[in-house]
Order: C-alpha cells, then structure tokens, then sequence
C-alpha cells in the first residue's frame, strides 16, 4: 500500500495493536506471532534451554502460550495450583530454618515429586482418579520383572492411589515424613525443637549446634534415589516414544504465591530439579523467570553456590532486534487493517512520517524501546490515540503520542523494579533538566545530598540498599563518590541511563548488554546518556546536546 493509498484507511476510536498483557492478546498473539527461533529451541526436548529469562515485556509469556498452542501435550502450572503456600505453616520448616539448616534437599525432593506426579497425569490422560490409578497399576506390572527397580515400584505404589489428590495433600506427607524423621533420629519432640532455636531459651548454645548439625546430617540424607529410579521408569516406560512430547511450563514465579526468603529458596530448588528432569527423554519443564527475579534469586542463595555461569547452557534469553520489532510490528498493523479495509499487505512505513526532528522515523523509534515487544506496541497504541480520523499520521501527532508514552514507561519501570528499588523515583531528580548527554561530574553534592533526604525519610523501607547506603552517607561513612556509583548503576540496571565508562568505547545499555559494568568502574568520571524513552517525561532537554547517539543497535 502506498503512502498515497494509506489515505483511504482511518484509525478508530479503540483500535489497538496490542494488549497490555500476553494473556490478554492471545487471538491476536496467535495470528501474529513472530518466531526469531526460540519457539523451535523450546519445542526441542533435546535442546539444552528449557528457562527462559528476560525482562517485564520481552515476550516471555507469548512465547509460552505459543508453546501451549503448539504441543497437544502440554500443560501449564501455576505457583499458585501448587498449594506451596502451605509451607510457610509448617513448624519444623522454620525452626530448622532458623536453627541454621539448608533445606536444599528437601526443597528438590519436594520438586520432584511434585514434577514426577504432573508428568504422569499427563501423560495418561486420565480424567478420573479410577483411570489414573488403572494406569499406574499397569506400568507397576510391565516393571516388576526387573527386580533391581524394587524400590522405585514401591514408591510408586505407596503413591499410586494419592497421585489424584490436591498438591497440598502431597506436600504435607512428604513434610510430615521429613518431620517425622528429624524428631524421630534427634531423640526430642516438636516442642523441644521449638524451644531450642528460641534465644534466651534454656537449652544451652552448645545444645543447638548439636541440634544444627544432626538435623542438618539427616536432611542432607533425604534418600531422592527412589525418586531417581521412578524418572529412569518412565523415561524407558513411558515416555519411550519419540512421536509424542510432553511440556509442563511453569510461569508467574514473579507473582507473591509465597514469602520472599522462601520463593528464591524454592526456586532455586526448581532450577536445579528441572536440570536433572532433562534426562526424561521427549520431555521438558520450561520455567518463565524476569530477569530481575533470576537475579535475585542468585543473590539471595550464592552462599549455596548457586550461580548464573553454571545455568546458562540451559537459559534461553529473549532478545529482540530492530528488525525483528518492525516485522512485529508490521503484522500487528496488517492483521488491524485487513480485518476492516483491505487485504493488501500494509507496513508501518505506509503509515508514519519518514522523518521525526530531522531523524529517520525507524532510528527515532527504536531509540525510544528497550528492545521489547510491549515497548514498540505500546508506542504504536499511543500513536493510534493521536490519528483517530486523521488521513495521515504526522511527526507532530507522534511526538504527541510520545509524551503520554513516556509516562506511561516510567510508571511500568517502577513497577518492574520495586522489588529492588522501591525508591527508585527518589533518584530521577539528578536525571531531570539535564541534557541528554552529560557527564557524572555534573552531578554535585547538593544534589546528591538532597536524593539522601528523600530517601532517608522514607523509612517504610529501612531493609533497602539505597536506604543502608543513604544513611551511611549521612553518618560520613562513605564518600559522596561513592553514593553517586551506587546511584548510576541502580540507574544504569534499571535502563534509564547508559554508561560509557571510556572515551573509545561505545555507550553500555543493560538491556542490549546485559548489565556488564561493575560499580567500581562508576567512582571515576563516566559519560551518562539517558535513555530517550524517558526524555519527555523526565524533561531531558535532547536538543541541547547531539540527540542522535541514542543504543546501541542489538
């Protein structure tokens, strides 16, 4: 269609690209769908990468419901369906928690067993308690010959007729055999267990470092063989026929379906499970985690050793190129247009100036993304809201589009990152009227004096690093320098700035990136850019400086 024959074609009140949310776009999702090659990757049962990762609207939950929509056997599972949320009541749980003890293993048995049940459902199909228990009476029989599966039979059996019941009934007799077996080989009862990890108790200290170390010998003795042998059961039994798949995706990890401490522990607990399920040939558990959640996740259990270089063979990272975006793009607006007007293909250049503030519309843009779908989408749903009724959509209505569209970014950014930055606004102020481009020596005392105030009088938050930070600031124990590094590379995590750390170099965006500068590297002199998705909204004056460095292309 050209740019003369686009003058036929008319926005209208309530037309949209996209949804907000994936889950909330899925017709649209299904005809649109664009592959850059994850979807197969995933598909693969073979394929190491089985956890995808990427930021609040990179397209990780439209790839899920792809994957759904394209194996017949495939299921998915919410945190939520799985009644874990009953852990946080059980009492030798959080004494042995507090007493000192990694309940690692136990966390991946629990996993296990949980997985192993899921997996069974799926593969017989059955839709009564009565079929299901028919099928696992006739997978015990093919296996009893082999008598060196005993143990695995028996396991089996013990849980064929519960396999049916609620997942909370499941977790609670696994954790009331846990606990069973803690006060059973410690020689003490519940109560006196409780008693020994109160402070001011009158067990001595001596007393509960007994208590640590034998509980922690007999978790660590949490025998998973049986579970072992029921997966290599059904890897030679029953998922034995390369013809047919399996997929168990498990996503919304973000949401709050438990307390904190005890999400990362049992997330980690479901990464390392979901390793060893890869030996389940013609299978695959895919895990959806944000990029900040990963993140976390590793932070708060690295002194278990958990660490990000040992899981990337199985990470699957959603990345998006400039051109992969507009070919998106484009399919969102042909499938708008053909449904009402036409069924000649329309692409985004058809529709916007070629130019914005002396700028290529393409260049101008992207610049204004984080490489993500919902950026580009979103961008375009506001540009709609300017052309309803108009023949042509102009520079001016884009930037006008613009203005409500970097609102609307900053306000998802906090949302994305309050976990980590719940005062993540009280450190805009340093970024507000500045040029697009400056240095971090622009940045005086005062100001960073100030942002300290903010923060230091928000003390619902009195556990936050920037709050620990700010009040060391304020007790003279650490410099200003200092503050400030920490400031950019909050900033500069979060997407809201680039850094170009030397002259020669090109300016760093985490999320093209990847978050590779080190906050040591921010005590000197840095180049910062703002990112221009927020120059509106920040008030960034772009002309004031080049507004043409913008990303660097992915």
């Amino acid at each position: 269609m050209s740019k003369s024959k686009s003058n036929e074609f008319r926005f209208r009140m309530h037309d949209t690209v996209a949804a907000p949310a994936a889950e909330d776009d899925t017709q649209l999702l299904y005809d649109c769908f664009l592959d850059s090659g994850n979807l197969d990757i995933l598909r693969d049962c073979d394929a190491n990468q089985r956890i995808i990762v990427g930021r609040t609207g990179s397209g990780k939950s439209a790839l899920c419901l792809m994957l759904k929509q394209s194996e017949e056997r495939s299921k998915f599972i919410s945190p939520e369906s799985l009644s874990l949320q009953y852990l946080t009541n059980i009492s030798i749980l959080k004494q042995l928690s507090e007493l000192g003890v990694k309940l690692d293993l136990f966390y991946k048995l629990l996993w296990k067993h949980i997985l192993v049940v899921e997996f069974i459902k799926l593969r017989y199909s059955s839709n009564s308690e009565s079929e299901l228990r028919h099928a696992v009476d006739a997978l015990i029989d093919r296996v009893k010959p082999e008598k060196n599966r005993k143990k695995s039979i028996g396991y089996l059996e013990q849980w064929g007729d519960k396999f049916w019941h609620e997942t909370e009934e499941r977790v609670r007799e696994v954790t009331e055999k846990l606990e069973n077996k803690i006060t059973s080989d410690l020689g003490i009862n519940s109560d006196l267990l409780r008693a020994g990890v109160k402070s001011g108790s009158k067990i001595t200290i001596e007393s509960r470092q007994e208590y640590r170390s034998r509980a922690q010998e007999i978790v660590n003795k949490i025998q998973i063989t049986e579970l072992d042998q029921v997966i290599e059961i059904l890897r030679d039994f029953s998922f034995n026929d390369g013809q047919k798949r399996f997929f168990l995706i498990i996503d919304r990890l973000d949401e709050n379906w438990i307390e904190d401490n005890l999400r990362y522990q049992l997330i980690k607990a479901l990464i390392e499970t979901v390793k060893d399920f890869s030996k389940l040939k013609n299978t695959k558990i895919v895990v959806v985690l944000r990029r900040d959640l990963l993140d976390r996740v590793i932070r708060a259990t690295k002194d278990s050793g958990f660490q990000e270089e040992k899981l990337r063979p199985f990470i699957l990272q959603m990345k998006w190129s400039k051109s992969h975006l507009f070919d998106l793009l484009d399919r969102r607006i042909n499938n708008l247009v053909r449904r009402r007007y036409t069924k000649q293909k329309v692409c985004w250049q058809d529709l916007l100036p070629e130019k914005v503030d002396k700028k290529d519309v393409s260049e101008y843009i992207i610049e204004r993304t984080m490489y993500r779908p919902r950026d580009m989408l979103e961008f375009f749903n506001c540009i709609i809201e300017q052309a309803i009724d108009q023949p042509n959509i102009t520079a001016e209505m884009l930037k006008s589009a613009e203005g409500q569209y970097s609102k609307n970014r900053l306000k998802s950014l906090e949302d994305e990152w309050f976990a980590d930055f719940p005062m993540l606004r009280e450190m805009l102020d340093i970024l507000r009227y500045k040029g697009a481009t400056f240095s971090s020596r622009d940045i005086d005392d005062g100001e960073l004096e100030e942002i300290c105030l903010k923060v230091l009088s928000k003390e619902i938050y009195p556990n936050d690093d920037l709050y620990k930070v700010a009040s060391q600031l304020s007790d003279g124990k650490i410099t200003h320098a200092v503050f400030k590094g920490i400031i950019l590379h909050i900033l500069y995590s979060t997407g809201l700035i680039g850094i170009k750390v030397y002259a020669t170099e090109k300016t760093s965006w985490s999320f093209v990136d990847g978050g590779t500068i080190r906050s040591a590297e921010l005590l000197n002199d840095v180049t910062v850019d703002v990112c221009p998705m927020f120059y509106r909204v920040l008030g960034v004056d772009y002309t004031a400086n080049n507004p043409g460095k913008g990303q660097k292309t992915a």
